[in-house]
């Protein structure tokens, strides 16, 4: 029986290079759902403010992958001719599109679908949790304009919403003036089964050794660098702080070199570059702490890959990932108590070798149970059933 073909629309894709965000959600649907429907991805040839195109990859036909194909689009004026003639393929009854405010992809998908250049299609869209008060603050005037007109053109008239809890659920529904019926959720999936089998080994911490921190993820605003450093410019313990995430705001890593360059003796920080998908895991589980304190997060894939080989989290309270502490899993603080988390940091710094590996070994236990079973597994199965 030929598995039905959905069409996913995402702008910036490529298998393995990419860490977190909706890259990484839509890697795992694929890979969960793969034997139950056939993927087919477009996106652009390049990364994001690169000039250059992807390596190895070809133009004008399908890259097949271990559980999707994906179709590259060359990044030019003229692209849009080429995504139309795809979209209004008969082959396609479903479209699922990632981002709200995606000029390149969404938008324009929208702008068909309402003018009927496009017709007989069920469409998706995951905002990621772009409706959150804390993502609409950023770039807060456009996004505001861009909703009411949405509104005023009926851009969101037989639109299905794909929300990853209840609470991005009453967001969107909120957002958007919205009814629930057209809002389906479906949680983020973290894992496959081959990723399950081969997590890294639990490492035990060398003792004597000095505290090691890890920052990982995009250089943005949105994740709050320049607040992490200031934590640390409190601590009075020796600190390893290793910085990794692709630079995507020049401005914000200005901003945290020069504090870096403040940084009294016993902190050391330093930028490693960039990480791909493959070896994130295994470099998480090299330190005692991962320290996200974001603006925002939807979900925050990163922060589930800390828990999955035991590596406490110190985040914000700004994610879905709470009462962190009660759990056992780490800590998630509000900005507003800066103090709270370098008294964290230095609290931690005095607990014992065996006190670390067993918690670690906890972590991993309890969080495999949490994020990877059947009912989240049949929630995104429903989410594209139509």
């Amino acid at each position: 029986m030929n598995k039905p073909k959905i069409l996913v629309l995402v702008s910036h894709y490529i298998p393995g290079k990419k860490c977190g965000g909706p890259i990484k959600s839509i890697q795992m649907i694929c890979s969960n759902l793969c034997k139950i429907y056939h993927f087919r991805i477009v996106t652009f040839d390049r990364d994001l403010h690169e000039t250059t195109p992807y390596p190895n990859i070809k133009m004008g036909s399908w890259n097949k992958t271990e559980s999707s194909e994906v179709f590259y689009l060359k990044k030019n004026f003229f692209y849009f001719l080429q995504l139309y003639e795809i979209l209004k393929s008969d082959q396609y009854k479903l479209i699922y599109t990632s981002s709200l405010f995606d000029k390149n992809m969404t938008i324009f998908v929208l702008l068909l679908n309402r003018f009927k250049f496009i017709t007989d299609k069920k469409i998706i869209i995951a905002p990621r949790g772009e409706l959150f008060t804390e993502a609409l603050n950023f770039k807060k005037g456009k996004k505001k304009i861009f909703l009411f007109l949405s509104n005023l053109l009926g851009l969101y008239k037989n639109i299905i919403f794909h929300a990853t809890s209840e609470i991005e659920k009453e967001t969107i529904c909120k957002g958007l003036n919205i009814n629930n019926d057209k809002v389906k959720v479906a949680s983020i999936l973290t894992l496959n089964e081959e990723q399950i089998l081969n997590l890294p080994t639990l490492k035990h911490p060398i003792a004597n050794q000095k505290l090691k921190i890890i920052f990982l993820a995009r250089i943005s605003k949105d994740k709050n660098l320049p607040f992490a450093i200031d934590v640390l410019s409190h601590l009075k313990i020796d600190v390893i702080f290793d910085i990794y995430g692709y630079l995507e705001d020049q401005e914000i890593w200005d901003l945290c070199q020069d504090k870096i360059s403040k940084l009294p003796s016993n902190i050391r920080a330093t930028y490693l570059g960039s990480v791909e998908q493959n070896f994130v895991k295994p470099l998480i589980s090299e330190y005692d702490i991962f320290f996200l304190p974001t603006f925002a997060e939807n979900y925050g894939h990163v922060i589930a890959e800390s828990l999955l080989v035991g590596t406490p989290t110190l985040i914000s309270d700004n994610t879905p990932w709470r009462n962190l502490e009660e759990l056992g899993f780490g800590w998630d603080v509000n900005l507003n108590e800066k103090s709270k988390f370098v008294e964290i940091i230095e609290e931690f710094s005095q607990t014992s070798i065996d006190y670390r590996f067993k918690t670690r070994e906890r972590i991993r236990t309890e969080i495999l149970t949490k994020i990877h079973n059947e009912e989240i597994l049949n929630e995104n199965v429903n989410l594209f059933k139509w």
